[in-house]
């Protein structure tokens, strides 16, 4: 591994972590999120970035290990955010995700238990996700809800530029930090062209991954 890297961002679904990722690549700072699944794969640490994200409790071994491997102490950043607010964004996405299982009080409480309980990238496992790479850290910087919302997170990436020397950049011009699409992206339009279906929906911030209602047969479309 090449083992290079210039800081670590920790946080969880449900804090924000996707959106600040999405502007930290806006300034050029190249973060990474390094699991796919609950895995490394293999040659991750060749790519091209500077950052090292973390967005989950970490289980699995063969990760514990790769990342017990690494001697580079960096500057660590923290999102933070109350339980209760975390539990309840998790809960509300995972509802709208599995809208078509959810009939009755009992499934809603089987699906929200599923969740805090079973889904370890769900939850945000504040001092367990940390540990598991404790060797690494130089200093840590917390980010609150605030810091990283409207009114405060250009100030936020000015300071994280300046301490780690990426170029300053108005990334809020015109713009808005919210999503404010998680009914589209649970909802997406089918529609039929020639007796053949298709789906229009929004790539997520991530990669190219699509949200939809689990229960709906992905391979007819």
């Amino acid at each position: 591994m090449r083992k290079k890297y210039q800081y670590f961002l920790l946080g969880g679904h449900g804090m924000g972590l996707a959106s600040l990722s999405f502007y930290l690549e806006k300034i050029k700072a190249k973060p990474k999120w390094i699991f796919k699944g609950e895995v490394i794969p293999f040659f991750c640490f060749y790519n091209d970035f500077y950052g090292v994200v973390l967005d989950r409790e970490i289980k699995n071994k063969v990760a514990n290990y790769i990342l017990r491997s690494l001697t580079l102490k960096v500057p660590f950043y923290q999102i933070i955010k109350d339980p209760i607010s975390i539990i309840r964004s998790c809960v509300n996405v995972a509802c709208f995700q599995h809208i078509s299982m959810v009939h009755s009080k009992d499934d809603m409480k089987g699906l929200f238990f599923r969740v805090l309980l079973d889904i370890p990238h769900l939850m945000f496992h504040f001092a367990s996700m940390r540990n598991s790479v404790k060797h690494l850290i130089l200093d840590v910087t917390y980010l609150t809800q605030d810091s990283i919302g409207q009114d405060n997170l250009q100030n936020t990436l000015n300071d994280f530029a300046d301490r780690l020397g990426y170029k300053k950049i108005n990334v809020l011009e015109k713009k808005s930090i919210f999503k404010g699409a998680t009914f589209l992206r649970a909802f997406p339009h089918f529609f039929e062209v020639e007796q053949r279906c298709f789906v229009l929906t929004e790539e997520s911030r991530i990669g190219k991954s699509k949200e939809m209602d689990a229960g709906t047969f992905v391979e007819k479309k």
